[in-house]
Formats: structure tokens, C-alpha cells, sequence
């Protein structure tokens, strides 16, 4: 099957039936050809976790796979990810905040007109070894979309790397393809089922250590999503970094800010391991 069969066969499944195995066949037969980046050692990655009162690396990275029973972004039921954000080198660490609490916030996603308060930990990770992702940014997505670097740089990458000979084989209508799914909103956790997939061949039978994508939440802008493989997260990153933050949101207006910074109580060759607050 060419790729724009495989595509038209996977538009017409009924995903609410949850077809893991169809799916598999298909993404397994795709001629991919996708963005490599390769993150070098130094890169900030940071995640947040909608509760307080964290004192340990374990609580803060990727949720045991056991206790996923549904397919999420990049993630099949029975396994996991580290999933965190990131922004361009030049702007400011604020974006990748805004990203995931774009993501977490119960009451962003009510509107401004909700009133309340959110607690979370952030986390912020270094990398401390080299990390390669699988990035999909086709132009016909998030076009207007100007306040992401990452985005902007990627996009350029896949423009200037595209030939003739890419057309023959279909790769235009991969891309197009994965990325509209990677960047479309989901309502049923269903929906997530072609992406995950993808992120499971990537990360797995491609070799890659993770994906790379666009907030759906914030259409594209201020930085990117990433999807790690449990094992990368354990080797490659470095815990450098955790602090409780407070989200509140009233009148129409939102502000989220810092109340507590970790004191590190046993590091190890991975970052800080254990930890209090002051």
C-alpha cells in the first residue's frame, strides 16, 4: 500500500471501537520520512504535576506504565512517556510554564470567567547527554503561529530537506498527515489512538528517543511538547530543579507564581533525588 492508502484506510476506521491492532498494521507500513533533530546536552526540558507536596524524583518524572489504561498523545495503553515542554534557547522558560499549565489547568479550560486557585510542581530537567526526536511540523498546520521559535526553525528544516524524490514516495503526504493528527484537538481519549501509535513506532522500532509536537492547547505557539521513552528519561536527563507553584484565576485575569523552592537533601549522578521546600 502506498502512503495515501494507508492514510485513507486509517481515516476510515472507527477509532471509537478502539482498534489498537489495525492501527499497528497499518503505521507499520508506512514509508516514513520525517524532521530528525538531535537535542544537544544542556537543553531545559520542564514538567509540571498538578498537586504539591513532592519530595521525590520518582514522583516528578514519568507515571508508571501500569497506571495508564488509556491511549494518551503519544502514549498506548500499558506503556508510558516522560512528557515535558520546551522552548527555544533565546526566550524565556515562562513559555514552557504556560504550555503545560495550557495542558493541566482545569480552569483554563473553563474560561476566564472561572474563579480559583491550582497547585503544581514544576520540575526542570537538563539534558545531559545528546537526545534525537522525531519532529513533525508541516506547513498546512498552526500557520499563525508566530511566537515559537522551535516551530518557525523546524518548519524551515523540513522545507530546506525536501527533493524531488520525496514526492515519489509519498513523504509530503506523511508529514501532512501525522502532523494534522499530532496538532488536532481530542475529546475522546480515542482520538489519541493514531497518534500513539506513531510515537510507538518512533520511539521503538525507529530508534528515536522521543517525539517532538505543538500545543494543541496553545495553537502552536510559545514552544514545543516532547514525548521521552522511559529509558531515555532515566539515562539522559538531570533533575536540576523543583518548586511548587500557584495558579489563580479571577475577574477574567489568570497569575501563576512560585510559593516554595526545593532544598536538596541526596543528589546522585542523575540531579537531585530527594528534597524539601523552603
Amino acid at each position: 500500500m502506498t502512503n495515501k492508502e494507508i492514510i485513507n484506510t486509517l481515516k476510515r476506521l472507527d477509532l471509537s471501537t478502539y482498534p489498537y491492532d489495525e492501527v499497528m498494521r497499518l503505521v507499520s507500513m508506512f514509508q516514513p520520512k520525517f524532521l530528525r533533530i538531535t537535542l544537544p546536552q544542556g537543553c531545559i526540558i520542564e514538567r509540571i504535576r498538578p498537586d504539591i507536596n513532592v519530595y521525590e524524583r520518582q514522583e516528578v518524572s514519568y507515571r508508571p506504565a501500569d497506571k495508564n489504561t488509556r491511549p494518551q498523545r503519544a502514549t498506548l495503553p500499558g506503556k508510558t512517556a516522560f512528557y515535558g515542554t520546551m522552548c527555544h534557547v533565546e526566550e524565556s522558560l515562562m513559555n514552557t510554564r504556560y504550555i503545560a499549565l495550557l495542558e493541566a489547568s482545569r480552569l483554563v479550560k473553563q474560561g476566564l470567567t472561572a474563579n480559583g486557585e491550582e497547585h503544581y510542581t514544576l520540575s526542570r530537567w537538563i539534558t545531559s547527554q545528546p537526545i534525537k526526536l522525531a519532529v513533525f511540523v508541516h506547513d498546512s498546520v498552526f500557520k499563525e503561529a508566530v511566537h515559537n521559535r522551535l516551530l518557525v526553525v523546524a518548519k524551515q528544516k523540513w522545507d530546506n530537506g525536501k527533493t524531488f524524490i520525496d514526492d515519489v514516495f509519498q513523504a509530503e503526504e506523511y508529514s501532512r498527515y501525522v502532523t494534522s493528527q499530532f496538532s488536532k484537538p481530542v475529546t475522546e481519549d480515542y482520538e489519541y489512538i493514531i497518534t500513539a501509535t506513531i510515537a510507538e513506532m518512533l520511539m521503538y522500532a525507529s530508534r528515536c528517543d522521543g517525539v517532538m509536537y505543538p500545543s494543541v492547547q496553545a495553537e502552536g505557539d510559545y514552544g514545543m511538547n516532547v514525548a521521552l521513552r522511559p529509558d531515555v528519561a532515566d539515562t539522559k536527563l538531570r533533575l536540576a530543579d523543583v518548586r511548587e507553584m500557584k495558579y489563580v484565576q479571577k475577574n477574567g485575569n489568570g497569575n501563576l507564581g512560585f510559593t516554595k523552592q526545593c532544598v536538596p537533601v541526596e543528589m546522585d549522578e542523575r540531579g537531585i533525588k530527594k528534597w524539601g521546600y523552603k
